[in-house]
Formats: structure tokens, sequence, C-alpha cells
């Protein structure tokens, strides 16, 4: 999606006038402090096969699997609204965030 949708104009516009855009690597092997709680990857195998970020498996969990791409949309509270595991076309996600 970094390549084909989120460089349309439409979505860029739209996603930096109403929203705060995260991307966060779901096999990232840096601690991350969310909600005042700090998250790491507490099983970093090695370079080429990583394993689950803790932040990953508390937010973006697909039936218990990690499924890229993950797209997260909260409130402005950081109440979970909705999350979606599917690659999205332009259109698609302008229809969601719209």
């Amino acid at each position: 999606m970094d390549k084909e949708v989120f460089i349309k104009h439409e979505v860029v516009n739209l996603i930096n006038q109403e929203f705060w855009e995260i991307k966060f690597d779901g096999e990232s092997i840096e601690k991350k402090r969310f909600d005042g709680l700090v998250f790491e990857n507490n099983n970093p195998q090695n370079k080429f096969q990583r394993g689950i970020h803790e932040l990953t498996e508390l937010l973006a969990l697909n039936n218990g699997q990690f499924t890229p791409p993950a797209i997260l949309i909260f409130d402005d509270e950081f109440n979970l609204k909705s999350r979606h595991f599917e690659y999205m076309p332009a259109k698609k996600l302008l229809d969601l965030l719209n």
C-alpha cells in the first residue's frame, strides 16, 4: 500500500487533514511506549525471522494471527473503533475514512 495507495494525492490530503497516521513494523525489535506502557518484541529471533511485537499482539492480530497490512482506526481518546486486515485500493480506503 505504501507504493500504490499512500502516495495518492487525495489519500495523503485526507489523512494529513483528518488523522494522525502512525506506521509500525509489527515485527519491530525496538521498545515502544503507548498509553503509558512499554511494549517490546520478546522473541526477536533473528533478522530474517522476527517474532511479533507485543503492541502488534495487543492491537493487530486477526483471529490470533498477524496478517499485514493491518489498518487500525482509533477515536480521539485512543479507543479502537475498527480494524481492517486487507490490502485496500485508494478508493476503498477513502470510503472507509470518509
